[in-house]
């Protein structure tokens, strides 16, 4: 079978977002540049209402092209429509999948939810077409945001779905080879060094900065830990500053970071900056 075009599905915000943006990129990119017809496709809406970094629902990005198959990219603040929008969505995908795949495809899945996987794998079967699990994330770390239904499906079919794994880490593969008979390759984690400019000239108001970015999360990311132990660091350092560049998982809330800054005592030293575009990291990243 000859791959002549690849399809990136996922419910990750394109092209402004976090890690998994910046991978799917790194993937986007790389086949493009070995002349494959790339496309990522959105799911779902991924932008929250006050906090809006994706206003295109299609376009192009670093000549990969992408496409939100909502009528938007910003997410209702009402349950009951982010749940019709959804299942709109979710009709959108099986006929855009039936129009654009075929034998020639390469579908990779980068998401976690099984419900719209049902209706890509359904199609691939029907078209010919291979797919592919790009998993960056040990599956333990889905299971404790999934409910009854979506657990039983997640550990019982979800994985074995598909044609093959593109697995990040080594122990991705041992978790995988002990329970799936599924192929795999391993695609080590990527960056983008187009993307750091070595020459920058620091500001001297900088140089005392520390920087994280990622998911504002305590199991995941450890950023109770994070502040805990800054709070160590500018007992004797007090020059020091902290800021994070990220928000919170599946919508939650903040109030516990700022409630735990003020009881450690360094609301002054640290700044919860929020979701930026992937040009700002990179620059407060080069210059922290």
């Amino acid at each position: 079978m000859r791959i002549k075009k690849i399809i990136i599905f996922t419910e990750e915000s394109f092209p402004y977002g976090m890690a998994a943006t910046n991978r799917i990129i790194s993937y986007g990119k790389g086949f493009v540049e070995n002349n494959k017809e790339t496309e990522v496709i959105c799911l779902t809406r991924t932008e929250q209402p006050d906090n809006i970094k994706n206003y295109k629902r299609n376009g192009y990005y670093d000549n990969i092209k992408f496409t939100y198959l909502s009528g938007s990219t910003v997410k209702s603040r009402f349950f009951i429509l982010r749940r019709i929008h959804n299942f709109f969505s979710y009709i959108a995908l099986f006929f855009n999948s039936l129009k654009k795949i075929d034998s020639s495809t390469l579908s990779i899945y980068y998401s976690s939810n099984p419900y719209p996987l049902l209706l890509i794998w359904v199609t691939n079967k029907l078209k010919k077409g291979l797919l592919f699990k790009e998993e960056s994330e040990h599956p333990h770390v889905y299971l404790r945001y999934k409910k009854f239904i979506s657990k039983f499906l997640f550990k019982n079919v979800h994985y074995n779905l598909f044609d093959g794994h593109l697995l990040m880490t080594k122990n991705l593969i041992s978790y995988f080879n002990s329970t799936s008979k599924i192929p795999h390759i391993q695609v080590p984690m990527t960056v983008d060094l187009n993307r750091i400019d070595t020459n920058i000239k620091k500001n001297n108001e900088c140089l005392n900065y520390i920087v994280f970015t990622g998911g504002i999360d305590d199991k995941k990311e450890g950023i109770d830990i994070l502040l805990k132990a800054f709070a160590e660091v500018v007992k004797k350092y007090n020059s020091y500053r902290l800021h994070l560049y990220g928000s919170t998982y599946h919508g939650g809330s903040m109030q516990k970071y700022y409630r735990l800054v003020e009881q450690l005592g360094i609301s002054n030293f640290v700044d919860f900056k929020g979701r930026v575009n992937r040009e700002v990291i990179t620059n407060k990243i080069s210059e922290a």
